[in-house]
């Protein structure tokens, strides 16, 4: 991985050599400091957590800020965490559309509704959140009131309105929350929802910033 840094997107999730879990659970003792170390050691080092790329708030040379997530939840909150990890212990990268080709530990009818209305539109699905996390690790991560965070890639507006349209007539997806983001290219992406928001600009989120768009262009790369 050394001097691929521009592999690294939002929402891919990392596996980290020994090393990089070592040096992300140091880090994760100074960030985290309201977190019992024993947490922190449980969640990095002895479940090996993937490590999920975030927005990166500051620039790092050779490393990338992560986040790390537990499947188990307390009171309603999942402990999570911050921490920074150098590119060179990362093992391994999967993205949101390599997690759409993987098995959940438990079948998940929402999930299959999602890929239907993706290979009827000609539109390219993955998901990230605790789908991919429940995906990649085999735990318990997704339950009945799961959101499904959802990216996606088409090459025509009229392949994302059909995709729209057709999440809205599955029955399995009645009732559950969709965080939907669009890729628009040059590691930018959209919320669905703006995209149809009637606004001049949207928002796009980046791996290092956020910009404002001019809605005809955004419509524009996908035509």
């Amino acid at each position: 991985m050394r001097g691929r840094f521009w592999l690294l997107f939002r929402h891919n999730l990392l596996l980290l050599c020994c090393e990089g879990r070592a040096f992300a659970y140091g880090e994760a003792l100074l960030r985290n400091q309201c977190v019992l170390g024993s947490l922190l050691f449980e969640l990095i080092i002895e479940e090996k957590t993937p490590a999920i790329v975030k927005r990166q708030a500051s620039v790092s040379d050779g490393c990338v800020e992560v986040g790390f997530a537990s499947w188990r939840v307390d009171g309603g909150v999942r402990l999570r965490a911050e921490s920074l990890v150098p590119v060179r212990f990362v093992d391994k990268v999967i993205t949101p559309f390599q997690v759409a080709e993987l098995m959940l530990p438990e079948p998940d009818e929402r999930v299959g509704a999602v890929l239907r209305a993706a290979g009827g539109s000609g539109v390219r699905a993955g998901f990230f959140g605790s789908v991919a996390l429940a995906a990649v690790t085999g735990r318990p991560y997704v339950s009945e009131s799961s959101d499904l965070d959802i990216v996606i890639e088409a090459q025509k507006y009229e392949q994302v309105l059909g995709f729209r349209g057709s999440l809205a007539s599955e029955p399995a997806l009645d009732g559950v929350r969709l965080d939907v983001e669009l890729n628009i290219g040059g590691g930018y992406s959209v919320k669905l929802e703006e995209l149809f928001s009637g606004q001049e600009t949207i928002l796009a989120k980046g791996l290092r910033d956020v910009r404002l768009f001019d809605m005809d262009e955004v419509r524009g790369r996908l035509r």
